[in-house]
């Protein structure tokens, strides 16, 4: 009886261990939309002109809305541009403030 139990353990192991790994990767997959803002933080951080930012950032079926106050004008069509070139934004709503 035993010997069966750990027979049928050692046969059931792979397939465990292969469903845990599936729900692994899905649960850490973001959606468009979470994956479009990330992506947006991660750019707007990145360059020297937008990186004091803090700015709102919000997705809805790939509009992204930009939210927050400027330092300098011209930083705001400069982040619209960075956002407007990741792949899977339809477009971008710029409410930022200007001072």
């Amino acid at each position: 009886m035993k010997c069966r139990l750990v027979y049928l353990l050692i046969l059931l192991l792979p397939v465990i261990g292969a469903i845990g790994c599936a729900t692994l990767e899905r649960s850490t997959d973001l959606s468009g939309d979470q994956a479009l803002v990330v992506e947006a933080r991660r750019r707007l951080a990145n360059d020297p002109m937008t990186s004091d930012l803090r700015l709102g950032i919000q997705a809805d079926d790939g509009i992204v809305t930009l939210t927050g106050r400027l330092n300098h004008p011209s930083q705001g069509p400069q982040a619209v541009g960075i956002v407007r070139g990741i792949s899977g934004v339809r477009g971008v709503i710029d409410q930022t403030l200007r001072f």
